[in-house]
């Protein structure tokens, strides 16, 4: 819009230097026209003069390079009222000397210069007085959201300080969960009432999990973490998580060089690698192999996590990393935040992840990392 408005006032700018500028020549040049037409009327005199009687030439010519006196100014005036020229007379003689339609032509051409002027000045103006209601609606705009921005932050700090809230106040009642649902499977002895208890247990560590990763991204965000790096070696790193899923193992496939080097905290890319890597086992109901690869160019390192699963929705992949959101199709046990976590992890070691549907099917998880010499530098 402002550009715009710009554009609009350039071209009356342009004219109006243009009109100002032809009103300073123009009076140079009519001074001079008229400096010549006087000159030319003059010296027609003087050639009269010469034609009749030198002396009088003479005479005329001491009168014109004299100092002008005022009686003798009136004198003349009275000779000319004598011989019939009055003050309408004086005309007559301008218009003889060829004065009067210069004078008027340029009357003419200084009227409409000013017309185009007083126009122009009037248009730029306008447009100028357009241009700060413009400034000032965007600087509302910018005020209100400004306000609205802190307004979210706000709330997004009470929800962060409500969740850590909560999952301190729950880490001893589940402590002490545990402890009991200890004491019940030791007194059991059908094989029932242990698979409950088993799978109670089973939802305890859920909840433990939940509650755990929850005051990871709430540490995450306040920057209360410190990232302890060091030097890692990718294929070793991701050797080290495929040992964590032993029932999942025969479906995971790294294709790693040996020697890719990163300069970052083990425990925290482990976590965000874990993310990503149990959601992509879990996309894939028909037990597919899931697809760990690693390359590294000049600038980057980048690791790919693919399924061979049904993919995302379109809806879902500009959202799959927000907190809280579940994908469609998802299961029911899901919370929403491990990709979030995996995403506050990445960003937190410099790098940036992204999710796409690969074109044989399956969705790609694409994490890159700058090399660890740029990150050496940055430290």
């Amino acid at each position: 819009m402002k550009n715009r408005e710009n554009e609009m006032k350039q071209p009356y700018i342009c004219f109006l230097i243009a009109g100002l500028l032809v009103l300073s020549i123009s009076g140079v040049l009519l001074s001079n026209h008229m400096l010549g037409k006087v000159l030319r009327f003059q010296k027609n005199i003087i050639g009269v003069l010469q034609e009749e009687d030198e002396a009088h030439v003479q005479i005329y010519l001491q009168a014109m390079f004299e100092t002008v006196n005022d009686s003798v100014v009136e004198k003349g005036e009275a000779v000319l009222h004598q011989h019939g020229y009055t003050d309408a007379g004086i005309y007559f003689i301008a218009e003889k000397m060829g004065m009067l339609q210069s004078v008027n032509f340029a009357v003419l051409c200084f009227i409409l210069l000013i017309v185009v002027v007083v126009f122009c000045f009037y248009r730029i103006t306008k447009i100028q007085k357009k241009e700060l209601e413009f400034l000032c609606l965007e600087n509302d705009k910018l005020r209100e959201y400004q306000m609205k921005e802190e307004y979210i932050s706000n709330q997004n700090k009470r929800m962060q300080s409500f969740i850590e809230n909560v999952a301190h106040q729950m880490k001893t009642p589940l402590s002490r969960v545990y402890t009991s649902m200890d004491i019940v499977e030791d007194s059991l002895v059908d094989n029932e009432a242990k698979y409950h208890v088993e799978e109670c247990y089973q939802h305890l560590d859920s909840m433990n999990v939940l509650m755990r990763r929850l005051m990871d991204i709430g540490r995450l965000e306040a920057g209360k973490v410190i990232f302890q790096k060091k030097l890692l070696i990718v294929k070793e790193l991701l050797k080290e998580l495929e040992e964590s899923f032993k029932a999942e193992k025969s479906r995971i496939h790294i294709d790693c060089e040996k020697r890719i080097e990163f300069y970052g905290d083990e425990k925290w890319l482990k976590e965000a690698l874990l993310n990503i890597l149990t959601n992509a086992l879990e996309a894939d109901s028909s037990k597919g192999t899931v697809e760990l690869s690693c390359t590294k160019s000049a600038d980057y390192i980048k690791l790919s996590v693919r399924d061979h699963g049904p993919g995302l929705s379109e809806k879902d992949i500009p959202n799959i990393f927000d907190r809280f959101y579940l994908p469609e199709h998802v299961k029911q046990n899901h919370t929403g935040i491990g990709l979030n976590l995996a995403k506050l992890i990445v960003e937190g070691h410099q790098g940036s992840i992204y999710v796409y549907n690969h074109a044989e099917g399956g969705a790609v998880f694409q994490i890159i990392l700058p090399i660890y010499e740029s990150l050496k530098m940055r430290e």
